[in-house]
């Protein structure tokens, strides 16, 4: 029992030692291919980039194995800004990204912004008979 114990141990000791060797390995052959490009220091930025982007890649597979995403609810019934207000208070950083590009747009697009204050500014009086 204890024999089998200590040889898994030693079986991920090596598998861990291998997979040290193989990301250092890709490391040194990133750094080969774009050190000509870039320098000496650009190619040290970036291969220490694309380490950094893998750690939190794995650290992500991880956390969503410990905590699996949340069921979908029901979309919020309701008029089009209840639902941007729910929206807003779930997921804030959607939002503020949301609001951003609504931005981006406005500025580039002066017309559609005066379009779009405009049918908000008009009053929905009901049609005459």
């Amino acid at each position: 029992m204890i024999k089998r114990i200590v040889l898994g141990i030693f079986a991920v000791a090596a598998i861990a030692a291998a997979a040290a060797v193989v990301i250092v390995a890709a490391a040194f052959g990133l750094y080969a291919l774009l050190a000509p490009d870039v320098g000496p220091a650009g190619a040290a930025g970036l291969v220490a980039l694309a380490a950094a982007v893998l750690i939190a890649l794995i650290g992500l597979i991880a956390w969503l194995q410990v905590k699996p995403p949340r069921a979908a609810k029901a979309p919020p019934q309701g008029d089009m800004l209840a639902r941007a207000m729910n929206l807003a208070r779930e997921r804030p950083i959607i939002a503020a990204a949301g609001v951003m590009a609504a931005a981006a747009i406005a500025m580039r697009n002066p017309a559609l912004t005066a379009l779009v204050v405009k049918g908000f500014m008009d009053s929905k009086k009901p049609p005459k008979h």
